[in-house]
């Protein structure tokens, strides 16, 4: 488990004061919500010059409920990305691996990441095109 300091700063810094307003601004902001209308995800779209980068922080009613990624997917491609998609989730963090995992993702890269004095370790997740 990671400290809760440690946690605030991974997970929200995107969607944090002017980052979050910019991407507001350019419609790079997509939230996912269940049958309830209830958010049970929110994503940042990061383009790169080789991939759609999928930056997401997980809401999910009860830790047993599995989030998808798909309708992000579905968003992206949507709007004409014919690029690879990433995303990261904490090394273990299942509902998060999860979130990718039934989107079609597959593991990839380790990284590690130094935080507040703690070693974070992410596994980046890929999804090729269609």
């Amino acid at each position: 488990m990671l400290p809760s300091g440690v946690t605030g700063m991974t997970s929200t810094t995107p969607f944090r004061g002017a980052p979050l307003k910019e991407r507001l601004l350019s419609g790079d902001l997509l939230v996912g919500v269940d049958g309830s209308d209830r958010i049970e995800a929110v994503a940042v779209i990061r383009m790169t010059t080789d991939h759609a980068e999928l930056l997401t922080a997980l809401a999910p009613l009860h830790p047993s409920t599995i989030v998808s990624a798909a309708p992000f997917v579905t968003a992206i491609r949507a709007r004409g990305c014919a690029l690879p998609i990433s995303g990261e989730a904490v090394l273990g963090n299942l509902p998060h691996e999860q979130f990718y995992e039934s989107a079609g993702f597959v593991p990839g890269e380790v990284l590690e990441e130094e935080i507040a004095g703690q070693t974070i370790v992410r596994r980046r997740w890929w999804l090729g095109v269609e």
